[in-house]
């Protein structure tokens, strides 16, 4: 979606709250790949979700199948949300933002990339705290229903396989 603080803040919660079971249910569960990951992801003024699963043993099109069918399952993750729980994820969030760098190095980048990814915002991050602490709980849950479960959600799916692939793509 199109950036701007409080879509930010939505989306980083959800990859708060979903990250965890991605990797169980995808990962340790089904044992689908060595790498599976999900995360929010911005570029530019576009924010985007990404699930990630490299395999060598099943194809991409069964990792699609897969994904889409955990995607349809998300919406138990929110409907179980507890108050406590989404406090934790925010006051998680919270704490990785304000957490200040931890080398001259650290600082250095993080000034970088407000002068050139935020155009010189240097309260970048102080603003997207002020924004999660307004969150309210029934807002992520409305973003996760828009990121997982809308159909009229744009999505880019990239498959990709090895050359000793040789199943017939469906």
């Amino acid at each position: 979606g199109e950036m701007d603080l409080s879509n930010h803040a939505k989306a980083s919660l959800v990859a708060s709250i979903v990250e965890s079971d991605f990797y169980t249910q995808l990962r340790t569960n089904q044992q689908l790949g060595y790498i599976v990951w999900s995360y929010n992801n911005r570029i530019e003024d576009r924010l985007f979700f990404r699930l990630v699963i490299q395999s060598a043993t099943y194809d991409p099109f069964e990792l699609k199948a897969r994904v889409e069918a955990w995607m349809s399952r998300t919406k138990k993750i929110f409907d179980k949300l507890t108050d406590d729980e989404f406090e934790r994820h925010r006051k998680g969030f919270i704490v990785s933002l304000e957490k200040k760098g931890d080398s001259i190095a650290e600082v250095t980048s993080n000034l970088y990339y407000y002068a050139t990814q935020e155009k010189g915002n240097f309260e970048f991050k102080s603003q997207l705290v002020r924004v999660v602490k307004g969150l309210k709980k029934e807002e992520v849950i409305s973003a996760a229903r828009e990121i997982f479960l809308e159909s009229k959600t744009p999505r880019l799916i990239t498959l990709i396989r090895s050359k000793s692939n040789n199943k017939p793509i469906p």
